[in-house]
């Protein structure tokens, strides 16, 4: 269903700089999360107001900090920080946000909430901006020259201290300080990666030019077979934020393309920045053993075993078979196949000859 207002909203908002004239940015997130007429603009405005003065009843002091502190609780509900491609797209419409936050249900993930915490805290008055990371997003204050980061997804979350968890150490390190109206192509991108379309991704990219949303593009592209163009959307994401899936989605393309040598620098770059990354791990095991370097395809293969999951495991089982029967290592080739078949019914008949082939093979060598 064409959504006539959000026609609307993009012939009047061509850049950022745009909003504030014909539709604020609390207007044009709640177009982009579907109020499609002019009646449900207003009563999700209405909404809002409501909950700006339940947020105004809990404010104990008035000065700019407290102010926040209250709104980083008020809005925060302790949901992970980060989300993916499984995510729920309604966990980033504000339309659904609010309605949730109003019947007291759990109400977001990272966007939905940051996108609450900015409409409720620009009606306050408060000088927010956003942090961006790959993945995620937050808000923080503008307090004279200091800034005080709000993670909105944890009632804890005013003056948060990033780069403490190990799991998020690269995400953290690359983060940027970004006006609040960033959080408009953000909704866009994401809504255009989750719905697989291209256009959100376009307009998204036409206002705010981000690492996450060519990463996507390259995905989506990638998912419709135009290679060249998933490419070269991946090589701009890296030249945005060097984060280790833009590089590994980069090698990946590469390898299947056959261009070896440009595929293991960018697997080498992603690995550096990500040592556990299992289908890297695996991936680069397989350049090494397509240039016959078989000893680093196992030691990449054996990583792999050890830091991934079940499928993971499986898929280095039988990449170590294959690397172990070109080094002439029998026994060794058919225990990982042994292993992979034990685990995995898919080329069942292909490795129950490789199998049979080994056995044989041992048996005669003896």
């Amino acid at each position: 269903m064409v959504n006539r207002l959000e026609n609307e909203l993009f012939e009047s908002v061509k850049t950022l700089d745009d909003l504030g004239k014909d539709f604020t940015l609390e207007e044009s997130l709640l177009i982009v999360s579907g109020a499609d007429s002019r009646e449900k603009l207003e009563k999700y405005k209405n909404r809002i107001g409501y909950l700006h003065k339940k947020y105004q009843n809990r404010l104990v002091k008035k000065d700019s900090c407290s102010k926040t502190r209250t709104l980083v609780k008020f809005v925060g509900n302790g949901k992970k920080r980060f989300r993916g491609r499984e995510g729920d797209i309604s966990n980033d419409y504000l339309t659904n946000v609010i309605n949730r936050k109003i019947w007291r249900h759990k109400i977001g993930n990272c966007l939905g909430l940051s996108e609450l915490a900015a409409v409720v805290g620009l009606r306050e008055g408060l000088d927010l901006g956003c942090l961006l990371f790959p993945g995620h997003i937050s808000l923080f204050l503008k307090n004279g020259a200091e800034r005080i980061n709000l993670e909105t997804t944890i009632k804890s979350g005013f003056n948060f201290k990033y780069g403490n968890s190990k799991e998020s150490k690269e995400e953290d390190s690359l983060l940027t300080e970004e006006r609040i109206e960033v959080l408009l192509p953000v909704l866009l991108g994401d809504r255009g990666y989750l719905s697989y379309n291209l256009k959100d991704l376009d307009k998204a990219i036409d206002l705010f030019q981000d690492s996450d949303f060519y990463r996507w593009r390259g995905i989506l592209f990638e998912e419709n077979g135009k290679i060249s163009e998933a490419i070269e959307n991946y090589k701009k994401s890296i030249q945005i934020k060097p984060y280790h899936k833009s590089y590994f989605n980069l090698g990946s393309l590469l390898l299947e393309k056959n261009k070896l040598d440009e595929a293991l620098e960018n697997f080498n770059k992603c690995i550096l920045k990500c040592p556990t990354h299992p289908l890297a791990l695996i991936d680069r095991g397989v350049v090494h053993s397509k240039k016959g370097n078989y000893e680093k395809a196992v030691n990449d293969f054996i990583k792999a075993k050890n830091f991934g999951l079940k499928d993971h495991k499986i898929n280095a089982h039988f990449n170590l078979g294959s690397v172990y029967k070109d080094m002439g290592e029998y026994k060794e080739a058919l225990r990982e196949f042994k292993k992979y078949s034990t685990y995995n019914e898919e080329n069942e008949r292909e490795v129950e000859k490789r199998i049979v082939y080994l056995t044989r093979k041992i048996s005669l060598d003896n």
